[in-house]
């Protein structure tokens, strides 16, 4: 059994369709309300205030309660309470699935028990280098701040697997890449189906496009996208007193020789992070 996501188990073990849990994602999201909608709502940021700290994230490793903070846009107190409120009302998958009729409570927590167990025999395989990457700090940090950047913009739950010798099947539609230099460099490729370079896409955009604004391809957005957990992953090389550089998005189509690749299993779509030492 590989990293997966609860929903993604429950389709495996056929307890659900494919259908029901992207119905139940909907319901999940359409009732959820994101920190900033929240603060908004409250009247304790202004939407421009949201805007900002959102463009300010994509270079900053920091929730956007604690950025709004920093910039004293917010107090402690407000964000206490903001996440103890979307703590109270955030609908888990199962709570989902039960609402909607699809299966019993009973068997939802049945389910939740086996998906533990088994999800607790492999977590030390979830997010590991492989030997040559091991002592590589940038590769660290580009699998670690994944996660993290993706679910800020574009709201996409992660789990990374770990690396393994890549192959042209781990390649989706559309992939970027990027040159980090330092001295363990390497070249970082996200590889990405439609569905989540879509997200990617919606997320780096801010969930809309102005009339006059052309659509950008996912190609383009996946070379920005990189770029930004890129520039991260320097910045935090940075503090400790290595300094590097990063090259311009490629789009190449093919795996280098002594790539690793790190497949995610994800909320939205499929993908793949590429990771080869130079």
């Amino acid at each position: 059994m590989s990293a997966k996501f609860f929903g993604q188990y429950l389709i495996e073990a056929g307890a659900i369709s494919s259908s029901q849990l992207r119905e139940a994602l909907d319901l999940m999201e359409s009732d959820y309300e994101k920190l900033g909608e929240l603060a908004v709502k409250l009247g304790y940021l202004r939407k421009e205030d949201v805007s900002r700290l959102h463009r300010e994230q994509r270079y900053v490793d920091s929730p956007l309660g604690e950025l709004a903070i920093e910039r004293n846009l917010m107090t402690r107190e407000q964000l206490e309470e903001l996440l103890s409120r979307q703590r109270d009302t955030r609908l888990r998958i199962g709570e989902a699935l039960v609402r909607l009729g699809y299966i019993e409570e009973v068997k939802i927590e049945a389910h939740f028990v086996s998906f533990k167990n088994a999800q607790d025999q492999i977590i030390d395989r979830v997010r590991t280098l492989p030997l040559e990457l091991s002592s590589n700090r940038l590769a660290e940090f580009v699998v670690g701040f994944f996660p993290k950047i993706t679910l800020r913009i574009a709201d996409v739950r992660l789990k990374i697997v770990q690396g393994c010798e890549a192959a042209q099947r781990h390649l989706k539609e559309h992939t970027a890449s990027v040159l980090i230099s330092g001295p363990e460099p390497i070249e970082f490729s996200l590889s990405a189906d439609t569905e989540f370079a879509e997200a990617l896409l919606w997320g780096l955009l801010g969930g809309e496009i102005a009339p006059e604004d052309e659509r950008p391809s996912y190609e383009d957005c996946l070379g920005e996208y990189v770029s930004i957990v890129a520039g991260n992953a320097l910045m935090a090389l940075q503090e400790e007193g290595v300094r590097g550089r990063i090259e311009p998005p490629s789009y190449r189509k093919d795996v280098p020789p002594r790539t690793y690749a790190f497949v995610l299993a994800s909320t939205r779509g499929a993908g793949t992070l590429l990771i080869t030492p130079r």
